[in-house]
C-alpha cells in the first residue's frame, strides 16, 4: 500500500503474543519529496485514529475488541528524520485518547519477527492478515511528535 492513499487501513493484525491490535501503515516509497512524505503520513494516521475512534478494528475482530491498539509504519526507504520523530497520535478534542505509533523500515520490521520475543509482530505483506479497510474522515487530530 502507499502513504498516498491516505483514507486506506493497510493491514490490521494480531500480534503474535495475541497482546494487542497492530494498524500496520505500508509507505512504499511512492512519494520522494521528505516533506510531501511527511505531510502524507500525517494525513494517513488521522485516517488510522479515526478508524480506530469509530471502533471499526473491533467490527474486524470482535473477540479482540478489549485490546489495547497501536500503530506501525513499516517504510520500504528510511524514514525521514521528521517521521522518525512521530511516537503517538492523539485526538485534541478527546485528550485521553492516544495510540502509539513506531516507525520503521522493512529490514527493522523483519529484524523484529526474527527474533523470538513477545511482541514479535506478524509480516504485513503476509496473504493471512487482514485486507485493507476504508477509514472515513478523519477527526481534529495531531501526530505526537
Amino acid at each position: 500500500m502507499s502513504l498516498s492513499k491516505s483514507q486506506v487501513v493497510d493491514r490490521v493484525v494480531l500480534a503474535p503474543d495475541k497482546g494487542r491490535v497492530v494498524l500496520v501503515a505500508i509507505d512504499d516509497g511512492d512519494i520522494p519529496s521528505p516533506g510531501a512524505r511527511e505531510k502524507a503520513l500525517d494525513e494517513k494516521l488521522r485516517a488510522y485514529l479515526e478508524f480506530y475512534l469509530a471502533k471499526q478494528h473491533q467490527k474486524l475482530a470482535p473477540d479482540h475488541a478489549h485490546l489495547p491498539v497501536e500503530i506501525i509504519v513499516v517504510c520500504t526507504t528510511a524514514p525521514t528524520d521528521g517521521m522518525a520523530r512521530v511516537k503517538g497520535i492523539r485526538d485534541h478534542n478527546r485528550p485521553d485518547t492516544f495510540l502509539p505509533v513506531d516507525v520503521t523500515t522493512v529490514q527493522g520490521f523483519k529484524l523484529a519477527l526474527s527474533k523470538p520475543s513477545a511482541n514479535q509482530l506478524p509480516d504485513p505483506t503476509s496473504p493471512s492478515v487482514t485486507p485493507p479497510a476504508k477509514a472515513g474522515d478523519a477527526p481534529s487530530v495531531a501526530a505526537d511528535h
